[in-house]
């Protein structure tokens, strides 16, 4: 009998991983980016929900984070035969964990 795939996805994952370079930053008064393991975390503090940017599959680890002086950019370095930089816009980042956590509370789903 065929069984499809499980989708699989992380709900909370504790701890930081001290060896990335600018491990840590402040997106806004309630919002806190780190890595941890092969993802970016995006927690918040105000509902203390996590939000995960995963690494790209292929690499071997986050090395390195900036975050621009405007806030606006995310840059994620990640280690691979060739380098890999990856840029986030944190701006929609912010909108769409700000939209699923009203999205949550209008529909009671936990």
């Amino acid at each position: 009998m065929y069984s499809p795939a499980a989708n699989v996805q992380p709900k909370f994952l504790f701890g930081v991983d001290g060896n990335v370079t600018n491990n840590l930053h402040f997106l806004d008064h309630n919002t806190v980016i780190y890595p941890c393991g092969h993802n970016i975390v995006i927690y918040r503090t105000d509902d203390k929900s996590q939000r995960f940017i995963p690494g790209l599959e292929g690499s071997e680890g986050i090395t390195a984070m900036a975050l621009s002086s405007n806030k606006k950019t995310l840059a994620v370095c990640e280690k691979s035969s060739k380098a890999i930089v990856s840029l986030y816009n944190v701006g929609k980042i912010l909108e769409y964990v700000k939209e699923e956590v009203r999205y949550k509370k209008t529909t009671n789903l936990y």
